[in-house]
């Protein structure tokens, strides 16, 4: 698994640590650009999130499985 941090590259896409926890996102998922992912979130593999959605791991990890997606505004 890779920890993604904000990067430079990173800048467009809305990805935060939250107390020390950073998004983890397989490299075979994808985020949309508007998407956000705050905190102890997991993307597994294939798993994909869509516009505007928000997914925050703030007080209990968010998992979204392979294969699976969150959907525009979710």
């Amino acid at each position: 698994m890779e920890y993604v941090k904000i990067r430079e590259q990173d800048a467009k896409h809305y990805i935060y640590e939250f107390e020390g926890r950073y998004p983890v996102i397989d490299p075979k998922a994808y985020s949309f650009s508007t998407a956000t992912l705050v905190g102890d979130v997991e993307l597994k593999e294939y798993a994909s999130v869509w516009p505007n959605a928000t997914l925050r791991g703030d007080v209990n990890k968010v998992v979204v499985g392979r294969y699976s997606n969150i959907q525009d505004n979710s």
